[in-house]
């Protein structure tokens, strides 16, 4: 049987800004943020280019296919795919988007 989403991403969002409570008057820093998915990636094999977040056209080194309900992933988190305990790829977050069916993640 072929599974659709064989691989397993985990990505790692920076934490926030510094947050004021007023309460207590204190700054408090937002914990960075992790979160696995099922997912699919391929290779980039034939050099093409997509937009990073400044708009420059850069070449990928990978595509990660992901449920649409994988949303708000931020340009330049870390992540890590496996296909079970092998790692598959790594990288930064060069951009997201999600549409109708699903979500596509270029490192």
């Amino acid at each position: 049987m072929v599974r659709f989403r064989p691989h397993m991403a985990k990505v790692t969002m920076a934490g926030g800004d510094s947050v004021y409570n007023q309460e207590t008057g204190e700054w408090t820093t937002q914990e960075p943020q992790e979160i696995k998915f099922p997912c699919r990636v391929s290779p980039n094999g034939s050099g093409k280019k997509v937009a990073n977040q400044d708009g420059n056209m850069v070449e990928y080194g990978f595509m990660v296919h992901a449920d649409k309900a994988i949303s708000g992933i931020t340009y330049g988190a870390k992540i890590e795919v496996y296909d079970g305990e092998e790692l598959k790829a790594k990288g930064e977050v060069i951009g997201c988007f999600t549409n109708q069916l699903n979500t596509r993640i270029w490192i």
